[in-house]
């Protein structure tokens, strides 16, 4: 079972897309796994602080870290460049892409890290968006690729998607 930081989301949370990963993610994933829920960061560009926050950081000590956007609804749109998020209620307009979101994420994560260490990240890093209450059969734009999303299908076998998208990324980034 994965360590989970904090070990339980708070009751009064209400996203229930997160509740199921945070549960598939305790659940499924071994020891090995440290997984950190919304995981808040702010960054300073040109002096303009930047609030953010990362849904799910999952750190593995024999690969790296991923950083893993989590949308809910029913369904994604992309039109001329805007995502809205379809759910009971309609479309909602989103400010950006997930994977844009797990992007930034991830470059501040490991920026930090160089930072803080004074040497260079020598892990597996890399981005992740799962959709945990539907199924995504093809990219959603030419930017998603297959290789980082998670979708409902790949809830049950949770673990071997998460090696996979590490290995993606080992792929990647030799």
């Amino acid at each position: 079972m994965a360590i989970m930081h904090p070990n339980k989301i708070p009751e009064v949370y209400n996203a229930y897309s997160e509740v199921k990963f945070f549960n598939a993610c305790k659940e499924q994933l071994s020891d090995k796994y440290h997984v950190f829920y919304s995981v808040r960061w702010y960054s300073t560009t040109n002096g303009v602080r930047e609030d953010s926050e990362c849904d799910f950081l999952i750190f593995n000590p024999d690969y790296g870290f991923l950083c893993v956007e989590v949308k809910g609804g029913m369904g994604m749109r992309v039109e001329d460049g805007v995502w809205y998020l379809i759910d009971h209620d309609g479309e909602r307009k989103l400010k950006r892409s997930p994977y844009e979101q797990a992007e930034q994420s991830m470059r501040f994560f490991k920026k930090y890290f160089e930072d803080e260490v004074e040497s260079a990240f020598s892990g597996v890093y890399g981005t992740a968006v799962a959709y945990p209450n539907f199924c995504i059969n093809s990219p959603i734009t030419i930017g998603t690729p297959m290789e980082t999303t998670i979708d409902m299908t790949a809830l049950d076998s949770l673990q071997r998607r998460i090696t996979e998208i590490f290995r993606y990324y080992r792929g990647l980034r030799k």
